[in-house]
């Protein structure tokens, strides 16, 4: 799957925009790109290791829940991470 960053990620990831990672679940992705690059966890993941709710996962352009972060994921698959901007 590809895995794709932007705003306050990016710099967690060298500014890389789309990272490659092989695994069978979204979670696992998930795992393996912190494993690649350990910042982006906490920035990504609450006391609870749980994604927080600033950031929202979307699978080919679909929004995922929280409950479907164990769903299985092809390789052609594009995973985004979008953080919520907030301010006033």
């Amino acid at each position: 799957m590809v895995i794709r960053v932007s705003g306050t990620l990016l710099r967690f990831t060298d500014y890389q925009k789309e990272i490659r990672v092989e695994a069978p679940t979204l979670k696992d992705g998930i795992s393996r790109l912190v494993e690649q690059f350990p910042e982006v966890g906490k920035s990504l993941f609450d006391t609870t290791g749980q994604i927080r709710a600033s950031h929202k996962l979307f699978v080919n352009g679909v929004q995922i829940g929280k409950a479907d972060v164990g769903r299985r994921v092809a390789d052609e698959d594009v995973v985004d991470i979008v953080t919520a901007v907030t301010g006033g």
